[in-house]
């Protein structure tokens, strides 16, 4: 369940981003053909866009969602990747001091709820956005999304253990068999 949670966040928050760095070009006027000002290729945004049959203002309220975001979600981030490389120093240190560790664990996940809090107000900011038609899109582009994600594991996975069978082939090959003819 966790795991679905965490694909689902990431794709909202690649949703979300995609927008956040589309914020600064102006609105494309055709999806389906580059920016010639700019001479780029659609960028993932636009193509979500396109496919959500967003609006212009529905696009600009969502960037406007993310610009308003963007600066609280990053000093989350930050704050939580201090609290991180701090909490590694204690635990590493050369004396152990179990009250200001447990004090950072706490402050480390405080930070990280912080940033969950951001991400899911964003979220939900964004999801108000969308009409009932759009949301069902959404939703099953998502679904594509975790589908391919699966196939993707599945697909590393059995690389992997593909990859580790042929290594212990390998070795198998290198070492010489015992002699079974012979008394031991």
């Amino acid at each position: 369940m966790k795991k679905i949670n965490l694909i689902f966040t990431i794709l909202i928050l690649l949703f979300a981003i995609s927008f956040v760095v589309a914020q600064d070009r102006p609105p494309p006027n055709d999806f389906d053909n580059q920016d010639v000002e700019n001479d780029r290729p659609p960028d993932r945004g636009d193509i979500l866009a396109k496919e959500l049959g967003l609006t212009k203002e529905q696009q600009l309220q969502i960037r406007n969602i993310n610009k308003e975001r963007r600066p609280m979600l990053q000093q989350a981030q930050r704050r939580f990747n201090q609290a991180k490389t701090e909490l590694d120093d204690l635990i590493y240190s050369d004396t152990l001091d179990e009250t200001s560790l447990k004090n950072k664990i706490r402050e480390v996940s405080e930070a990280q709820g912080e940033i969950a809090k951001i991400r899911a107000m964003s979220e939900v900011a964004v999801r108000n956005v969308l009409t009932p038609d759009q949301l069902v899109k959404f939703r099953d582009i998502r679904t594509k999304f975790k589908e391919q994600q699966q196939q993707r594991q599945i697909n590393r996975r059995q690389q992997e253990n593909r990859r580790q069978m042929n290594r212990n082939n390998q070795n198998n090959r290198q070492r010489p068999l015992p002699n079974r003819n012979r008394p031991q």
